[in-house]
């Protein structure tokens, strides 16, 4: 058997792999499936460009963010609370303002290699049917130290954090509260990795996964959600996996719902 593997979509790979080396690797095609220990020789790529210059921006509000937004840039928020949907109609070629029945909410579009660093930092929307934060066809996505929610639940529509067509994301000891309806919305995404985040006070719902394959949700905190389905998996959701969470006073008639009549899904859980 022959095997041709492709490391290039791993962040800094040359950094840690060194050309025409032998390496020992194991695959796994489940959780518990892995393989017989392979010898691979990394070959390298003389093609692939260098790695991006990374600029660092401190951002003194969620309108500057907004403006200053764009690829290739690590971010550290400097304020303690600041409403994101007050910002309107500010505006790039990469933000996007839409309505929604009791106000505006924002996307990113189109952004890759994007750090955002809040340093306890708190992201509010105003209209209880808005989203806080959506990404739209994004890339290499990584959200840490954050804390983002409604001034007020609402019903309906409008969530915390929604992520369309993205890929490599990364959610790192982030909490979610008091959305309209889910903390979480993931659609026709890959790669998504949540790492000590608290999803609390949601009024349908912890997270949605539509359409995503290869989803891990690490020492995640799941509490004081109230509605209909904590997670919900629909259309080919492939590798999720729940890993050391916990669950603690939620209000649900399903804990987890699997719309499997189209496409198979996959889940596992470890607690």
């Amino acid at each position: 058997m022959s095997w041709q593997v492709d490391l290039s979509g791993i962040e800094g790979i040359h950094k840690i792999l060194k050309e025409d080396t032998d390496y020992q690797f194991q695959f796994f095609f489940q959780v518990d499936w892995p393989s017989d220990e392979i010898t691979i020789r990394f070959v390298g790529n003389q093609e692939s460009p260098s790695d991006p210059q990374i600029s660092e921006l401190r951002i003194g509000s969620t309108n500057e963010f907004l403006q200053k937004a764009k690829s290739d840039t690590r971010i550290t928020l400097d304020f303690a609370e600041d409403i994101i949907t007050r910002a309107f109609p500010s505006s790039t070629s990469s933000v996007r303002w839409s309505s929604v029945h009791d106000g505006k909410e924002v996307a990113l579009i189109g952004l890759t290699n994007l750090e955002i660093f809040g340093d306890a930092a708190k992201i509010l929307a105003e209209p209880r049917y808005a989203w806080v934060l959506t990404f739209r066809d994004c890339h290499s996505v990584a959200l840490r130290n954050l804390e983002l929610g409604h001034i007020e639940p609402g019903y309906c529509s409008g969530g915390v954090i929604k992520f369309d067509s993205c890929t490599n994301l990364l959610l790192e000891n982030c909490e979610l509260f008091g959305s309209g309806t889910y903390g979480l919305e993931f659609v026709n995404c890959k790669n998504i990795e949540l790492i000590n985040v608290p999803v609390h006070s949601c009024t349908y719902g912890a997270a949605n996964l539509y359409g995503v394959e290869s989803f891990t949700a690490r020492d995640c905190h799941f509490s004081k959600n109230a509605g209909f389905n904590l997670f919900e998996f629909r259309d080919f959701c492939k590798q999720s996996n729940l890993v050391g969470c916990n669950f603690a006073e939620n209000k649900m008639e399903r804990m987890f719902y699997f719309d499997e009549a189209m496409y198979p899904i996959d889940f596992y859980m470890q607690l």
